[in-house]
């Protein structure tokens, strides 16, 4: 038996099936992320029109059937388009790697309310003000890793495992800060500007973040690299564990 819902979603990508049908894969906000088979929907005159495009959000209508990972979607009705993202070239591919890594590290059918709102928030950011494409993405990079339980607690020392304060840590690395006490050398000189950087991010919404002037280029690139670090380490383990 079949079970018909109605939800908000945003889509994250879509490929064909075949010459009149697509699959949308679409991040819901009650149900997580789905993939749906929309029939007739490479057709001129199809139903679903332009809604079924990346990042578009709609309001959504499908069924599925219990222990079935592919729903049919029965309507998907256009709430925002950002289609302007697709004439410029970086945040059309900022805007994607975001899909993905969405993709990456949340299981299908798994809603989380707050990352929803992330994507959501950021995407609509992006498309309005595509100049701040770097710190926007390191943003959204550090929260989704964040709010999935991947990113490094920043407040406690990862060798000697006691709460610091900010001003008590010294480093920051993939794995974790490390407190001055237990720094051995020192090693990272701009670590200090990292983590007072990590607590701007942490502690203000998107819309602050973006006018903070306090962020430079440099700062962006390494926190960008730490980052990269950390998905890379998590996307070997769990190649790890499959493979084993």
């Amino acid at each position: 038996m079949s079970k018909y819902i109605q939800t908000e979603g945003i889509v994250l990508r879509n490929y064909s099936l075949s010459d009149s049908d697509k699959i949308a894969v679409i991040f819901t906000r009650e149900y997580g992320i789905i993939r749906g088979y929309a029939n007739g929907a490479r057709k001129l005159k199809s139903k679903f029109g332009s809604s079924l495009e990346p990042f578009t959000i709609v309001s959504l209508q499908y069924r599925i059937k219990e222990h079935n990972e592919l729903a049919r979607l029965e309507r998907a009705e256009l709430t925002a388009s950002h289609f302007a993202l697709a004439s410029e070239r970086e945040s059309f591919e900022t805007a994607t790697y975001w899909c993905e890594l969405v993709l990456e590290f949340l299981p299908v059918m798994m809603s989380d309310e707050r990352v929803f709102r992330l994507l959501i928030n950021s995407i609509k950011l992006l498309a309005r003000q595509p100049k701040a494409e770097n710190k926007l993405s390191c943003y959204f990079v550090i929260w989704l890793l964040k709010l999935t339980g991947f990113f490094p607690s920043i407040t406690y020392c990862r060798i000697c495992k006691k709460r610091k304060s900010l001003k008590e840590m010294a480093f920051f690395t993939f794995s974790g800060v490390i407190c001055s006490d237990c720094a051995v050398e020192n090693k990272g000189v701009n670590d200090k500007v990292l983590l007072e950087s990590l607590h701007r991010i942490v502690t203000s919404p998107p819309e602050t973040f973006i006018s903070d002037t306090y962020f430079t280029e440099e700062t962006l690139l390494l926190l960008n690299r730490r980052c990269e670090r950390i998905i890379k380490n998590v996307i070997e383990e769990r190649y790890q564990k499959f493979a084993s």
